[in-house]
């Protein structure tokens, strides 16, 4: 729910398809997908609302949510739970961000081109992101050997 709200926020096509059908094949119902990708979040379950709200708020900022949001997420679900919401949020926003510019270049080579984006930036960024996906993980994994957390408390 969290991947669909921050999908809608940034408006990722490719993103937007492949949660879908995951949100379906899990068993969320087909309006309550549709209303997340309108915005909307009244039908989800009560205790994800703040969850969603929090990606959804993360999104509009760029990555940079108000401090009291995160200390919000923090009281809501706990540490170890507000760290779920922004792992989930932000592994959203790396794949909204290496989804949109692949969109456009799925669909240039369609003859549909996007007018707001080059073949350079398509290009180069669905390169970097293969390439970066490496140092990713290892840089993830070495965090979760240390206990880090990726945002102080």
């Amino acid at each position: 729910r969290i991947m669909l709200a921050v999908t809608e926020v940034n408006g990722c096509a490719l993103c937007s398809y492949a949660h879908t059908r995951w949100a379906l094949d899990m068993g969320i119902p087909e309006q309550e997908v549709r209303d997340l990708l309108s915005g909307v979040a009244s039908d989800a379950p009560g205790d994800e609302l703040a969850g969603i709200a929090f990606g959804q708020h993360y999104a509009d900022t760029r990555g940079r949510p108000d401090p009291a949001g995160w200390s919000e997420i923090v009281d809501t679900y706990g540490t170890d739970g507000a760290l779920c919401v922004l792992r989930a949020t932000r592994m959203m926003m790396w794949g909204n961000a290496t989804g949109i510019p692949l969109s456009s270049l799925i669909a240039r080579m369609r003859g549909r081109p996007d007018p707001r984006s080059t073949i350079a930036y398509e290009v180069l960024t669905s390169i970097g992101a293969i390439a970066v996906l490496p140092v990713a993980l290892a840089h993830a994994s070495a965090l979760i050997l240390v206990n880090r957390s990726p945002l102080p408390a």
